[in-house]
């Protein structure tokens, strides 16, 4: 789904038969922190809605002890594509945040905290 995503193709069929077939693992611990982050920006890039698929990488990354596998970049794509999807996940967006992420908002204006005066990330911050 990365290379459709990068070329702004949004193959519906494809992207759901991915988000089912992801969906319906028990785990996603073979997962790698920086697959994680490239299935849900690609979901994000094209438009695609599947909050099924994300409310499932987010429980897992949730779950995880530490984020210390991830990149500042995995997590600054994670956060930023709940936020362009408009996927809300508190815990999520609360554990980023916990390991040091700085998550950038449309204007690239640098937040460090969702309860700052921005308020399109305000609006993704609620559930």
């Amino acid at each position: 789904v990365w290379a459709f995503a990068k070329a702004k193709l949004p193959h519906y069929p494809l992207f759901r038969k991915v988000a089912n077939h992801i969906d319906s693992l028990e785990s996603l611990v073979a997962f790698e922190p920086q697959h994680l982050s490239n299935i849900v920006w690609a979901y994000a890039r094209v438009k695609i809605s599947q909050p099924y698929l994300f409310g499932k990488i987010a429980d897992h990354i949730v779950s995880l002890p530490n984020l210390e596998d991830f990149t500042e970049q995995d997590m600054q794509n994670i956060g930023r594509a709940f936020q362009k999807a408009r996927v809300s996940h508190r815990s999520l967006y609360a554990k980023l945040i916990e390991a040091g992420c700085v998550i950038h908002t449309t204007e690239r204006k640098r937040v460090s905290s969702p309860l700052q005066d921005d308020a399109s990330l305000k609006e993704w911050w609620r559930e």
